[in-house]
């Protein structure tokens, strides 16, 4: 289980390093970063962000930006066990990518990136586990926050057999 864990973080510690060395070797204003050839970069630093929450067993995903050692720079952390834990350091300059596509993934609007907006989206790991998330987004002095609240929906919805019913009235619902 802890291999999975290394796999998923290292893949997506990669994802999001090749998207940050892509913007530096560029030259580019973040705002002008081109599409890439092939796969979507930033959907799949997104895809295994959350997959490195469940399997981690985050509550929760802090994107946002932190002023440190003079220079400003971007962080993840997941909230595991009620300790709000650093995951991994990247460019800041990747921050309104991912937080535009997080907006476009929660149907929330892009257009409005200096307000605070709340937005969901339904997310599947395979064909048997499905995820809530709610994403809430707030612009800050130093660039946008994202907090994303990772909920499973088999703790969400609980099923008729386990909420008390007797088996008669469940037999009546069920018909």
């Amino acid at each position: 289980h802890d291999e999975l864990h290394d796999h998923v973080w290292h893949a997506c510690a990669a994802a999001i390093r090749k998207l940050s060395d892509a913007l530096a070797a560029s030259g580019m204003p973040s705002t002008d970063l081109p599409a890439p050839a092939g796969a979507d970069p930033l959907q799949h630093a997104m895809e295994l962000l959350f997959r490195l929450a469940v399997r981690r067993r985050a509550s929760d995903i802090h994107i946002a930006p932190a002023m440190e050692s003079g220079t400003t720079a971007g962080l993840i952390r997941m909230r595991r066990d009620g300790m709000l834990l650093r995951e991994a350091d990247l460019d800041v300059r990747l921050l309104p990518h991912l937080t535009e596509r997080l907006k476009t993934m929660a149907g929330c609007d892009v257009l409005e990136p200096g307000r605070p907006q709340e937005g969901r989206l339904r997310w599947a790991q395979g064909m048997s586990e499905e995820f809530d998330l709610r994403a809430s987004f707030m612009p800050t002095t130093l660039g946008p926050s994202v907090t994303v609240r990772v909920l499973h929906r088999a703790d969400i919805l609980p099923r008729l057999d386990d909420v008390g019913y007797t088996p008669q009235d469940l037999q009546r619902i069920e018909e």
